[in-house]
């Protein structure tokens, strides 16, 4: 477990209206009281409530596909203690992105574990390997694509501990993943390497952000769907057992859960949201996640704003993140590694709330990459009561 961090300090949602308090006693008798006008900025934001809504929405969700497991990707979060509320959630387990994250989630106590990637050299799966050792109560799966990369598990003796291995195929994604027509030659090969076949990765992640949901409900089908069914059947025809079928996201899980496929799901951004899920119109999931910013500078004609959340506060990759109570009149722009710019495009025009030293909400462009820039979050409830967590997982964060 993660030094420092209590599982015991964790956000148990209550059954009741949306409104109520769904914070646990417990935690809030740990939880200091603290404003978020005290914090020094920028600073990473969770609020307690909004998060535990959309967990509550996401165990509803999930009552539609009991045969289906949820397995949260936690590369949207890289905290251990939330991974394991999503377990207490029901989840069966986390996905991870990379080997450091693996250890996040082991290290905090999580039993079944998949790396959703590929490792391609000796020195990596060694790592990956070496943690499998460490934690052998936990359930560790990794994925392939190729002979080659079963190659470096046999020789890091990844059979000689508790390691599963599903074979990823390329659903349209075009990033990782095999040709449906290599499955069951890897699947083979995996077994000859002494190695345990578990079964497939199918993830589309292109698709997560149709806006229109039938248009994504379709593409989803059409490819996903479509290409896990030729490859279990393949399998299947082979006489190979596939006992997992994974993938999806939070634009796509209620399609894979729902097309008699895919044996789990694995949506990550629920828990969170941000500024690009926000723009699918059916999504019931809203923003959790917060990057608190202070308007450092303001022009002599009241035209912009300058604000200490530049590219190493929030990322633009999924567009730029908005201001929470302006959303629709005030626009950021990059000014560059420390600085962000406020406008509303017209001279003079800025809202007369806004003065140095002003602090304000941002809702991320994208959680993932954005919560990768912090080490801690800081988890804040109505009443102004605030927990830090650690954010981990960070590239060769720890030696393993």
């Amino acid at each position: 477990m993660q030094k420092g961090v209590s599982v015991a300090r964790v956000f148990i949602p209550r059954n009741g209206p949306p409104g109520r308090s769904i914070v646990s006693q417990q935690l809030h008798k740990t939880m200091k009281a603290i404003e978020h006008q005290e914090l020094v900025t920028p600073a990473l934001l969770i609020r307690a409530e909004a998060m535990a809504r959309n967990r509550q929405r996401m165990t509803q969700a999930m009552t539609q596909f009991p045969s289906v497991s949820l397995r949260p990707h936690m590369k949207a979060h890289k905290c251990g203690p939330l991974a394991l509320l999503q377990v207490a959630d029901g989840a069966l387990g986390v996905c991870a992105a990379t080997v450091d994250e693996v250890y996040v989630a082991a290290s905090a106590g999580v039993k079944d574990i998949l790396l959703s990637n590929e490792l391609a050299t000796l020195a990596a799966v060694k790592r990956f390997v070496k943690i499998a050792a460490e934690f052998s109560q936990a359930k560790l799966r990794i994925c392939v694509d190729s002979v080659g990369l079963i190659r470096l598990l046999k020789e890091a003796g990844a059979a000689a501990v508790n390691v599963g291995v599903l074979v990823e195929v390329d659903v349209g994604h075009h990033r990782c993943g095999c040709h449906p027509d290599q499955v069951v030659a890897l699947a083979k090969a995996i077994s000859d390497a002494g190695l345990s076949f578990d079964g497939i990765q199918c993830y589309q992640g292109k698709l997560q952000h149709i806006r229109d949901r039938e248009a994504r409900r379709d593409a989803v089908m059409a490819s996903a769907v479509a290409v896990a069914k030729l490859s279990k059947q393949k399998l299947l025809d082979a006489g190979i057992e596939c006992n997992i079928v994974t993938g999806g996201g939070t634009g796509t899980f209620t399609v894979e859960a729902g097309s008699g496929v895919f044996t789990e799901v694995q949506p990550g951004s629920y828990l969170f949201m941000d500024v690009d899920y926000g723009k699918n119109p059916d999504t019931p999931f809203e923003s959790s996640l917060f990057v608190l910013a202070t308007i450092i500078s303001i022009d002599s004609t009241r035209s912009w704003a300058v604000i200490d959340a530049g590219h190493k506060a929030v990322t633009m990759d999924s567009g730029p993140p908005t201001i929470v109570g302006h959303a629709e009149t005030v626009q950021y722009t990059s000014g560059g590694d420390e600085h962000g710019i406020l406008s509303t495009g017209n001279v003079g025009d800025l809202p007369v709330e806004f003065e140095v030293g002003k602090q304000l909400w941002l809702v991320p462009g994208h959680c993932d990459p954005t919560v990768n820039l912090y080490s801690t979050v800081h988890v804040m409830a109505e009443d102004g009561k605030s927990e830090v967590w650690k954010v981990g997982g960070h590239y060769h964060e720890y030696s393993v």
